[in-house]
Formats: structure tokens, C-alpha cells, sequence
């Protein structure tokens, strides 16, 4: 996982914004295709402990060249993170 720190700013409210990048160690499987690797745009809370997040791209390769899938939440809402997901390991780098 990797966090753009060019991508990471800090609102008037407290909230990071954050793009977190990761590759997966096992593909998973569609019909299209493998997906290898993911990006995913964060809002981070860190004084109450909740992530919101902002879109999601899915990526064939490694490189982050071939697009599977993109998509946004039409309103982004604030929850505790599932462990061990993206989001919850950004929260724990980026609220330190």
C-alpha cells in the first residue's frame, strides 16, 4: 500500500483527504480479467475515528494504466472502517 503524500491535504475541518494505492497480492478474478492493483480517494476523520470514501478505481496491472472499473459513492458517508481494508490501514498512517 502507498500513500501519494502529494495527495494528502488537511481541510479547515479537520479532514484528510487522502489517495491511497494498493496492489494486490493474489488477483482477484472477473470475467473481464484479473484486477491487480486499486487507487482509492479517502476522507479521513481522525479526531472521530471515521473514513469516508470518495471514488474507487480498479486496475487491471500493477502500473495503473488499464482501467476495470471506476466508481463514487454520490453522497460519501463517514463510518468506522472494516479492519484490514485500505481505508482503515490509511487511517492508522495518516492519524498518527
Amino acid at each position: 500500500m502507498y500513500v501519494g503524500a502529494r495527495s494528502v491535504s488537511k481541510g479547515k475541518d479537520g479532514i484528510i483527504t487522502a489517495t491511497v494505492r494498493a496492489t494486490f497480492l493474489k488477483p482477484v478474478k472477473t470475467a473481464k480479467g484479473e484486477i491487480r492493483s486499486a487507487k482509492t480517494v479517502v476522507m479521513i476523520d481522525c479526531a472521530k475515528h471515521v473514513i469516508a470514501v470518495k471514488a474507487n478505481t480498479y486496475y487491471f496491472d500493477e502500473a495503473m494504466t488499464r482501467v476495470y472499473e471506476t466508481s463514487a459513492p454520490k453522497q460519501p458517508g463517514f463510518s468506522s472502517p472494516i479492519k484490514g481494508t485500505t481505508p482503515e490501514i490509511a487511517m492508522a498512517h495518516l492519524c498518527k
